[in-house]
């Protein structure tokens, strides 16, 4: 009896060992990673006011160090804007923005702002080129936890 016992033991252990495994090991690291928290999505909406872009609005999805870029042709012109979003501060978000406007042969306008951004409250600049021929650029942008609209 005792050796029916034992064989009866040494078959059950060997059934409830994987079972072992899993529970000590495997849920474990699925509970690690489930209460990793995941990086927050934010939009980045972009509005541009210039002789080129007279009326321009961009909304996309933006990460905290995931570089963003876009250009777009228009006739001769071709124009491109790039954004980073920086890790939050606090409620503050500073986002590298950089809008440039050119010819192949030659660049019309390069600049980069840097400003800290809070969640639903637009920040808005204008920089006047040449007050002579009325030529300025407006730019918005509009950090949100909100869907672009």
């Amino acid at each position: 009896m005792n050796i029916k016992l034992l064989r009866t033991l040494r078959n059950t252990f060997a059934l409830l060992l994987p079972f072992a495994f899993i529970l000590v090991f495997v849920l474990p690291l699925n509970s690690f990673a489930q209460t990793q928290s995941k990086q927050e999505v934010l939009t980045l909406t972009i509005k541009l006011k210039d002789e080129f872009n007279p009326d321009f609005k961009l909304c996309m999805a933006i990460e905290a160090n995931v570089p963003l870029e876009v250009s777009w042709t228009k006739g001769e012109l071709k124009s491109s804007i790039s954004a980073l979003l920086r890790e939050a501060e606090g409620e503050d978000y500073r986002v590298k923005f950089t809008l440039k406007e050119g010819t192949a042969e030659k660049t019309i306008y390069s600049g980069m702002i840097e400003p800290k951004l809070k969640l639903e409250k637009p920040y808005e600049t204008t920089f006047v080129a040449s007050s002579l021929f009325k030529n300025y650029y407006s730019q918005s942008l509009l950090l949100s936890k909100e869907a672009c609209k």
